[in-house]
């Protein structure tokens, strides 16, 4: 099974309200077909969505899930590149 990594984003506040730059260097340290799951309060689902668009967009990682835990909003990236 392919290493799976977590991102929590749940303490921080996104000053530039990106979360681009967090998710991108985390996917960094990851090879291809590995997953990063992403978890940021529900209220910051909106600034989540965008980083994910940004990634998938720019062909570094796909979405493969996404759920809600209580109060935590989380996407599970796979990387592809």
């Amino acid at each position: 099974m392919a290493r799976v990594e977590e991102l929590d984003l749940t303490k921080l506040t996104a000053l530039c309200g990106d979360f681009s730059v967090h998710v991108l260097s985390k996917l960094e340290g990851l090879k291809s077909g590995e997953r990063l799951v992403v978890k940021v309060r529900k209220d910051d689902k909106d600034l989540l969505e965008a980083a994910v668009s940004a990634v998938r967009d720019a062909g570094i990682a796909k979405p493969v899930g996404e759920g809600e835990e209580g109060e935590i909003f989380y996407v599970i990236l796979e990387k592809q590149r």
